[in-house]
């Protein structure tokens, strides 16, 4: 995508660690007694989302996975941290279900662990989960709701936007964390069916000024697949597809 936009004139970054930061990323070194000393602070990521275990069943797993962003021989590894089960439904309680993993991660982002007399240290990196089970983590209202108020880690806590918030409160703020930098977006249901879809929708059935004039394509549009069997072309199912148009295929398709 860089490379890309690199060749269409736009002055970006060849490599996406520049964007990141991610090569600039400087680990304070103390000088004490007799010598120096380096904080070692090993950076968690943590995934939560609902895994069904049959179509004709309402039997689900509620796993929440771990894995590590800066410890190269970990990179590949995902690690169940807990593991919920239901014959019904997700969890019917948010704190209940996170209430032992959040006391275990804060004694460890507390008080780290001690390997061969070397204190190891820990952060949160971020927590990943899709829309509805990010809703369900926050104790917010799903993303649908129509509140897209901009927030920060201070305001989440206070529930300055009341309306966005259930009652209750999300186990999530009794971590040391900036809760709206931690609990990141959720790409699939934001762009590819949030983004891609309603601009799709637009060039399709908007109003004129921003339709796609379709009279060439009358066999074949955006939406409602190919109506005849002289072409290869279907309708778009899934994430997957508006990922494609959104960062891969679109020139082609436009």
């Amino acid at each position: 995508m860089l490379n890309i936009l690199r060749n269409a004139g736009q002055k970006v970054p060849k490599d996406i660690r520049t964007i990141l930061r991610e090569h600039k990323a400087v680990r304070p070194i103390s000088e004490i007694k007799n010598g120096s000393y380096l904080n070692l602070v090993i950076k968690l990521s943590f995934s939560i989302d609902g895994l069904p275990l049959g179509k004709n069943s309402k039997s689900q797993f509620w796993p929440i996975l771990m894995s590590f962003i800066n410890f190269p021989i970990f990179k590949k590894k995902i690690f169940p941290v807990g593991i919920f089960h239901s014959f019904n439904s997700k969890p019917g309680n948010i704190n209940e279900y996170l209430g032992p993993f959040i006391q275990e991660l804060n004694h460890i982002l507390t008080y780290g662990i001690e390997i061969n007399d070397k204190q190891i240290n820990f952060e949160v990196a971020h927590i990943v989960a899709d829309a509805p089970a990010k809703a369900f983590l926050l104790n917010v209202k799903n993303h649908n709701d129509l509140s897209a108020r901009l927030r920060t880690d201070s305001s989440f806590r206070l529930k300055s936007n009341p309306e966005y918030h259930k009652d209750g409160f999300s186990p999530l703020i009794d971590l040391p964390i900036d809760i709206t930098k931690c609990v990141v977006l959720d790409y699939m249901h934001c762009l590819c069916q949030g983004v891609m879809k309603r601009l799709l929708d637009f060039w399709v059935k908007g109003k004129k000024p921003i339709r796609i004039n379709l009279q060439e394509y009358d066999r074949c549009t955006f939406t409602q697949g190919c109506k005849t069997n002289k072409c290869k072309c279907r309708e778009i199912e899934n994430q997957t597809d508006y990922s494609i148009l959104l960062v891969g295929k679109n020139k082609i398709v436009l």
